[in-house]
């Protein structure tokens, strides 16, 4: 497993979901039905309830999240949340194991709902109905 790859991957899939993750009330429900499909939602949910205690912990990350909350599309504020990512992963190997079994399991569980692939010769990552440019694939 691959932990930079890994925090790559959290952090394109999160970033469209981080400014209604963390606000989490009634209006964002209503927002995300609109924006996102259910099972990629689903997903966001699941996979963000297993990190937002780790995150939450470690204030140089929470402010990452937090800037990415504000500006999903800003690559800078991206990058920062991924090197952060990456950091918190590489200091407990065991909980970076059982995020990328969880991206695994979703994958596997929601086939045709939540699409995880790179396209050859785009260098694109899909995520559902989300997609963002990069060179990761976690198809292995």
């Amino acid at each position: 497993m691959d932990v930079a790859l890994l925090a790559k991957s959290l952090t394109v899939f999160l970033g469209p979901f981080l400014p209604y993750l963390i606000k989490m009330g009634e209006k964002a429900a209503e927002d995300v039905s609109s924006k996102f499909t259910a099972g990629a939602w689903d997903k966001a949910k699941t996979l963000w309830g297993k990190l937002q205690p780790k995150v939450a912990a470690k204030p140089i990350v929470q402010a990452a999240v937090e800037d990415v909350a504000k500006s999903p599309e800003d690559q800078d504020s991206q990058t920062v949340l991924e090197i952060q990512m990456k950091k918190m992963l590489n200091e407990d190997q065991e909980f970076a194991k059982e995020i990328f079994r969880l991206m695994q399991e979703e994958k596997e569980q929601a086939q045709g709902t939540t699409n995880i692939s790179q396209s050859a010769g785009d260098n694109s990552i899909q995520f559902g109905s989300i997609q963002n440019s990069g060179d990761i694939n976690i198809n292995k």
